[in-house]
């Protein structure tokens, strides 16, 4: 088994190659040293945990963030024990047969520095990394508790969305999948706060911050122009109506502006949904699975139009940041 130390040596203690990456402090982003089981920063004298071997806890026990139906350590376990399989089947599934066919269009083959931020049960870190890339992964919540598993934990970090332990522009790719809406909200609720936009915005500018130039990164949610919101489903029944003018959700022409906002962005494209949902649930409903190959199709053939438009239940965008 590696530790994180000896990773962190590996990584953090010898000179950098131009595709490595290594951890900084979240706080000042200056370089870290090990001492003592901890990660210490000379220039704040920030120090930052090792957690059994694992991961770095880079945000400390004052902050996490769970679903809620995992809001108690008992809800949390029956969820892991579960629900976490059908989680992680839906997350490989994305990783396989819509994020790598991506990463290929792209051009970054492996090799290339990928971050999955609120990479929750991790399994897209590890495919990408079995897979040749250079993949990490942060996260807040319970899920970390699956983290144990995965042969790259030594490359996953308990950490915030707007302190990244990153440098800036370390990675060629970054993913942050529907995370977005729950940013600038009232706990894991659909009610927003005043300052709601201006975190979102900061959100993505720390995000962005850490693509390399010309580099890119990948948002989705529910599409806040289509009345029909399929997953946020608090208590609300099978499905949750909501006005296309509502806070909370986010569109595209939503996602550009804070993209915008946030000075990196060079430009913000709506993407094809076909590969990106894995069918978890509706997979094992008899009269539903022989219709599943045929939704999947349509879901990547509809003029581009059509995915920054209302008639779009989801939205995936790519933005790309600006070259130097």
């Amino acid at each position: 088994m590696i530790s994180v130390a000896t990773e962190y040596r590996r990584a953090g203690r010898e000179p950098r190659a131009p595709d490595s990456v290594c951890y900084v402090c979240p706080r000042c982003h200056d370089t870290l040293a090990l001492e003592h089981g901890e990660l210490v920063c000379a220039a704040c004298a920030g120090r930052y945990r090792l957690a059994d071997a694992a991961y770095v806890d880079f945000a400390g026990p004052g902050l996490d963030f769970d679903d809620w139906w995992m809001q108690t350590p008992e809800l949390q376990a029956q969820w892991l024990a579960t629900k976490a399989p059908r989680e992680e089947e839906f997350q490989l599934g994305g990783a396989q047969r819509y994020t790598l066919p991506l990463l290929r269009r792209l051009g970054l083959a492996p090799g290339a520095t990928v971050l999955s931020a609120a990479c929750g049960l991790a399994a897209d870190v590890q495919y990408f990394n079995d897979q040749g890339y250079n993949a990490w992964g942060i996260d807040l919540g319970s899920r970390i508790l699956r983290w144990s598993e995965r042969r790259c934990r030594v490359r996953l970090s308990r950490a915030d969305l707007f302190a990244l332990p990153f440098a800036e522009a370390s990675f060629d790719y970054v993913q942050c999948l529907n995370v977005i809406e729950h940013i600038g909200t009232v706990g894991d609720t659909t009610t927003v706060t005043e300052d709601y936009e201006a975190q979102r915005i900061a959100a993505i500018g720390s995000l962005l911050r850490v693509v390399k130039p010309g580099g890119y990164l990948l948002l989705s949610g529910v599409n806040r122009t289509f009345p029909i919101d399929f997953f946020h489903l608090q208590h609300s029944g099978p499905l949750r109506l909501h006005s296309p003018w509502e806070q909370f959700s986010l569109n595209c022409h939503d996602y550009q502006k804070l993209a915008d906002a946030t000075g990196y962005a060079e430009w913000t494209r709506p993407l094809p949904l076909r590969g990106f949902f894995s069918w978890t649930h509706l997979r094992r409903r008899p009269l539903v699975r022989p219709i599943l190959p045929l939704a999947n199709w349509a879901l990547g053939c509809m003029p581009d139009a059509f995915y920054g438009s209302p008639l779009s239940f989801f939205s995936v965008v790519l933005i790309r940041r600006k070259a130097i």
